[in-house]
């Protein structure tokens, strides 16, 4: 069983296929619409203007944890209790390419 909040309506898969178009009006009055498969949730259909909204704030929660980070980090390098990493090492360490090599290696 799954919790849903709000005045979210629950649908099957079969029920999306059969009525889309009654379940976008519901969308369009601001209702969430849940979609499940084998009782199970599987997505869920919101307006666009909730799921830009829910955008924004994911985006503006990432910015102050990576923030916070930081400042956590500036706070232990501060004390002397940490040590920096190169760049570099990072990098390799998570996979990601440097644009400006990537680029000279495939030219």
């Amino acid at each position: 069983m799954f919790e849903v909040k709000g005045d979210a309506v629950i649908a099957t898969a079969t029920e999306l296929r059969r009525e889309a178009g009654r379940l976008l009006e519901r969308v369009d009055r601001g209702e969430s619409v849940v979609i499940q498969r084998n009782a199970e949730p599987i997505g869920v259909l919101v307006s666009y203007d909730l799921y830009r909204r829910m955008m924004s704030t994911i985006g503006q929660m990432e910015d102050l944890k990576l923030a916070l980070l930081a400042m956590h980090r500036e706070a232990k390098l501060r004390a002397g209790a940490d040590e920096l990493v190169p760049l570099e090492a990072l990098m390799q360490e998570f996979g990601v390419e440097d644009d400006a090599e990537a680029e000279g290696a495939r030219a």
